[in-house]
């Protein structure tokens, strides 16, 4: 999930660690959002 978030993410280093958690943050939102029907 989010804490290994830059580790699924090439584009991402362990230091940009805040960076990707957001990105797959705002992702899973998404999914949760199309799954409720929002």
């Amino acid at each position: 999930g989010i804490i290994y978030a830059y580790s699924k993410n090439k584009k991402y280093s362990p230091s940009k660690f805040g960076e990707a958690a957001r990105e797959k943050i705002v992702e899973m939102n998404q999914e949760i959002n199309k799954e409720i029907g929002l």
